[in-house]
């Protein structure tokens, strides 16, 4: 992803310069989109989103006006400015005052790729905020979608990994055939993007190879999977999906392993991630849904 940012910056420019703007904000919405889907500062990306959002409305730029919304209202809900902390999975607040109301619009819309696009970031936040029967609900009911998500193909990987992490929370937990068919297909998209050699999904792949694992049983490789996908992740530089492993480990060492001081050491380095990451309501929130987190240790004694 962060290899092309050079690119799409020149695009911007040289869309300005001979008046194309419609090209332009196509390149700065595909330049911060990518910012934030390779896990930079969130407080940055919002900075440059309020830039360039009343730049598109101004250029009469509507459809890449309703998208930068989109994006600038998801930023928010993760720092905790959405002014909806009861319900951080809903994207709403400043930028969408009425999430009904803006999701009619949507539909309204001869282009379907506002709507897909507001469905792509009500996945990412029920992954992030841990609502993985939401999550697999969306998925499940978005199953459709692939075909025109493939169109993006960034967008299309990472929002099948973000569904395949509900899926695979739900299978485990339902033993329901909906979630694990639905997961493994979600699975199977990643290793074929990883056999084709996509350098994006390498990380991505890991975590949902834990995850199966995990469904499956096999708690060795579980534990030894995720442990990679939590290296592959900080070694690629993706903040956020470091933190999402580190969770994903702590949870599953919690509640199939009875390892109660790893899983918290797993915790903690969630929280520095996310801290990093500006996400303060996701901080807030597992604050709130574990208070042991208080309590984190700098250094214990992992057993294996």
């Amino acid at each position: 992803c962060m290899s092309c940012l050079k690119y799409l910056q020149a695009g911007y420019q040289a869309g300005l310069e001979c008046g194309d703007t419609e090209s332009a904000s196509w390149n700065i919405i595909m330049y911060l989109r990518m910012r934030m889907l390779a896990g930079a500062n969130l407080n940055s990306v919002i900075a440059d989103f309020q830039t360039y959002l009343p730049q598109a409305q101004e250029f009469g730029n509507e459809h890449q006006a309703l998208l930068m919304t989109i994006y600038l209202q998801q930023c928010l809900c993760l720092v905790g400015l959405s002014g909806n902390l009861d319900n951080p999975t809903e994207i709403s607040g400043e930028m969408i005052p009425d999430a009904k109301e803006f999701e009619d619009e949507l539909r309204s819309y001869e282009s379907k790729l506002s709507l897909l696009c507001y469905g792509v970031q009500k996945s990412f936040l029920c992954t992030i905020f841990g609502d993985h029967e939401q999550g697999a609900k969306l998925a499940l009911e978005r199953d459709n979608d692939d075909k025109l998500l493939s169109q993006a193909y960034c967008s299309f990987t990472a929002d099948t990994f973000r569904k395949g992490i509900s899926l695979f929370e739900m299978a485990r937990r339902t033993k329901k055939k909906k979630y694990t068919k639905a997961s493994k297909k979600m699975l199977s998209y990643m290793r074929s993007w990883n056999k084709s050699g996509n350098p994006n999904v390498t990380h991505t792949l890991a975590i949902l190879e834990a995850e199966n694992f995990a469904l499956s049983g096999d708690r060795e490789r579980a534990c030894r999977t995720y442990e990679k996908s939590i290296t592959l992740s900080s070694l690629c530089g993706w903040l956020h999906d470091t933190a999402l492993a580190h969770e994903r480990y702590g949870e599953y060492l919690v509640n199939e392993i009875n390892n109660k001081e790893k899983a918290l050491y797993h915790f903690g380095k969630a929280l520095d991630c996310y801290r990093e990451w500006g996400a303060t309501a996701k901080v807030e929130h597992m604050m709130k849904q574990n208070p042991d987190l208080q309590r984190v240790p700098s250094k214990i004694e992992i057993s294996q």
